[in-house]
């Protein structure tokens, strides 16, 4: 909260983002060349298992650690410089995105065992 601006916030939010990189490439595979050699099919398998391991510490790991260092410094400092509006929009956006990540590693979990 020190700059005001909440960028460090941010910053930790975005990390999300990384594991889209495997799942990017488990959708280019099956999308463009399909699941048709055993390297393909090797392919899909460690980009899934990366996948998975990247969305537990990255998502399913990291917005609760989110949510600790924001309550805890808003119980710490004084908050009143940035608006209501951002005080409730930004735990609330990370929860959505965190409870969206609940299902979709449900998904991601479930597709990874067959």
């Amino acid at each position: 909260f020190h700059s005001g601006t909440c960028h460090y916030f941010a910053c930790l939010a975005i990390i999300s983002e990384s594991t889209t990189f495997f799942l990017n490439n488990i959708m280019a595979t099956k999308l463009f060349l399909g699941e048709h050699t055993k390297s393909q099919k090797l392919f899909v398998a460690i980009n899934g298992v990366l996948l998975w391991l990247s969305y537990l510490a990255c998502r399913l790991l990291l917005f609760p650690y989110w949510f600790y260092l924001w309550f805890s410094d808003a119980l710490t400092y004084d908050i009143s410089f940035i608006s209501l509006f951002q005080q409730i929009t930004y735990p609330a956006t990370v929860g959505l995105i965190f409870f969206l990540s609940l299902f979709w590693f449900y998904l991601i979990t479930r597709g990874l065992l067959r």
